[in-house]
C-alpha cells in the first residue's frame, strides 16, 4: 500500500502546505481524510499550491463524533473542532477555494447532541446519509464567502489487483490478462452531495469517475501499473489521472469566473 499510495509520506493531523508562495500564500485550503491525502504527491508534482489539513479516517464534520472500534477516535474530534475554531476566529483564510475530499460513505458516527446510536452506511443508510448531507450544509454555512469543491467517491476495484498481477507474473501458463477497465458503479452517496451542491452558485460537486472512466469502464491498470494501492485508495498511478481531472476542473471553474469578474 505505502509504495503506491498517493499521498505517500506526507503528514496528516497537522496543518501543511503544498508548494506555498512567498509567506505561506497558497491558491487552495483542502482538507479530508486519506482520499484526499492520496492527491498530495500529483499536487508536489503538478506545482498546485494548497494549505492542507489531512486527518486520516477523520470526517470533518461539527455535528458528529467518528467512532472506530465502538470508540471515539479522540484525535479526529480534537483536530475537526481545532479546524473549525479556526474558521471562526479566521486564522484561516476565509476566500480561499476550498477542496474537501473524503471517503464519505465509510464512517461510524455519534451525534454530538443526545442520541447515542452509532450509525454507519451499512445498517442505517438513510440516516447516515443525513448526518452527511448536514455536515456538507454545515460547512457551506460556515463558509460562504468561498467557492466549495466537493470531491465525490469513485467506482472502486472489484477484484483483487495485485493478486492478479503478481499471479500473471508468477505464472507463464495464465493467459488471461487482469481487467484493464471494469464497469462503472456509481457510489449512491455521490447522488446526495451533488444535490447538495447543486443548491448553492459557490458549490461544485467534482465526480472523480469522469476522470476515472471512460466508455471502456473505469481504468484498473495503465501500462500494467495498478491505478489503486489496495482496494479503494488511489495509487500514484491512479491519482495522476484522476487528480489532472479535478484540479482540471476546479481551476476550469475559478478561470471562468475570474473571467467574469474582470467583464463586471
Amino acid at each position: 500500500h505505502q509504495k503506491y499510495y498517493g499521498g505517500k509520506d506526507f503528514p496528516y493531523y497537522e496543518t501543511s502546505y503544498i508548494n506555498p508562495k512567498p509567506n505561506n500564500e497558497v491558491d487552495y485550503l483542502m482538507i479530508g481524510d486519506s482520499y484526499s491525502r492520496q492527491y498530495s504527491q500529483y499536487m508536489i508534482h503538478n506545482n498546485i499550491s494548497a494549505q492542507t489539513l489531512f486527518a486520516d479516517a477523520c470526517l470533518f464534520t461539527n455535528n458528529d463524533y467518528v467512532y472506530d472500534n465502538k470508540k471515539e477516535k479522540k484525535e479526529c474530534t480534537e483536530f475537526v473542532h481545532n479546524f473549525y475554531k479556526s474558521l471562526a476566529n479566521q486564522n484561516i483564510s476565509n476566500t480561499l477555494p476550498l477542496i474537501w475530499a473524503q471517503s464519505w460513505d465509510y464512517y461510524t458516527l455519534k451525534s454530538r447532541h443526545g442520541d447515542n446510536t452509532l450509525v454507519d452506511n451499512y445498517h442505517h443508510t438513510d440516516q447516515f446519509n443525513t448526518k452527511i448531507v448536514d455536515s456538507i450544509n454545515d460547512m457551506i454555512q460556515k463558509n460562504p464567502n468561498r467557492n466549495i469543491y466537493l470531491i465525490g467517491s469513485y467506482t472502486r476495484p472489484n477484484y483483487d489487483i495485485y493478486e492478479c498481477l503478481s499471479t500473471q507474473n508468477l505464472s507463464r501458463f495464465i493467459t488471461e490478462s487482469c481487467a484493464e477497465f471494469i464497469p462503472e458503479n456509481p457510489t449512491p452517496i455521490n447522488v446526495h452531495i451533488k444535490k447538495i451542491a447543486d443548491q448553492y452558485p459557490h458549490v461544485y460537486f467534482i465526480n472523480p469517475d469522469d476522470g476515472l472512466c471512460d466508455t471502456r469502464g473505469c481504468r484498473m491498470l495503465i501500462d500494467n501499473e495498478p491505478m489503486f494501492s489496495d482496494v479503494s485508495h488511489l495509487s500514484i498511478y491512479g491519482a495522476d489521472i484522476v487528480g489532472k481531472y479535478i484540479f482540471d476542473e476546479i481551476q476550469r471553474i475559478e478561470n471562468s469566473q475570474q473571467s467574469l469578474q474582470k467583464q463586471d
